[in-house]
């Protein structure tokens, strides 16, 4: 009894945060017990995304709403170093629930972010950190060499059937052809969208410049045979382009 009773102590003195510990979100910023702990960027309106930081704006997860198959809503976070994902239920009051566990997992440590806590995070939502099918591109990139004459071989599917994004997922017939990822650049004062695009073992495909907020026709470069295509583009919105640039690499047998 009293080895349990010492191993119960040791274990709530070293956890990551204490019981009783008072977490409050606001403006932008998480506090614990008044202290500023880290940053969480709302963006959007009534159901906005989040960026989560040190407070020195070290970015580390972002945390977007993704609207499913059968009307499933939830978000989805995403690691940025490592590419690992864990998906969260959409709740009431998600933000300030979404700052507690950030604290709870103690994901900054010391101003600093927190690799540990990243790891009791995922186990948190998901079980598996480890596991392939929560890692985005990124992470994957390496993972797979099952390809011919330097290309990964596509998923078999009805081609005919049209293009959706499930988060960062590529889908066509039900499937998940294919992952992206982008970045901002910025050349000569202009910004623009650069979009990678991954198999779903994480080779990567292709990436794509796109000047932002402007349809036209974008920059893209695919890996296995290094060409560099002109590709046309209709629209400004970012889940537009990537369907559009997704339905040229599949209709080219890419993905």
């Amino acid at each position: 009894m009293k080895r349990l009773l010492l191993f119960s102590l040791f274990c709530l003195l070293t956890s990551p945060v204490l019981w009783g510990q008072k977490v409050v979100y606001k403006d932008d910023i998480i506090y614990v017990d008044d202290v500023a702990y880290a940053q969480m960027t709302k963006r959007g309106g009534i159901v906005p995304d989040f960026s989560v930081s040190t407070l020195d704006g070290t970015e580390f997860m972002m945390v977007k709403f993704d609207k499913g198959e059968g009307g499933t809503m939830q978000y989805i976070a995403t690691f940025i170093g490592s590419g690992m994902q864990a998906f969260l239920k959409n709740d009431i009051g998600f933000g300030k629930k979404l700052a507690r566990e950030v604290v709870e997992n103690n994901l900054v440590s010391n101003g600093h972010f927190n690799p540990e806590g990243e790891r009791r995070f995922l186990l948190s939502h998901s079980g598996t950190p480890n596991s392939q099918s929560e890692r985005t591109p990124a992470a994957r990139n390496s993972m797979s060499n099952n390809t011919d004459a330097g290309r990964t071989m596509p998923k078999e599917r009805d081609r005919n059937q049209g293009i959706f994004l499930r988060g960062q997922n590529i889908m066509q017939a039900n499937i998940i052809i294919g992952s992206y990822q982008r970045n901002v650049i910025t050349i000569n004062g202009e910004l623009y969208n650069m979009f990678y695009f991954y198999t779903p073992d994480g080779a990567k495909v292709a990436e794509a410049k796109v000047r932002q907020f402007n349809a036209g026709s974008c920059k893209l470069t695919t890996v296995s045979d290094n060409k560099i295509t002109s590709v046309g583009i209709d629209s400004d919105i970012e889940y537009d382009q990537v369907k559009q640039i997704s339905a040229y690499l599949s209709d080219h047998l890419y993905f």
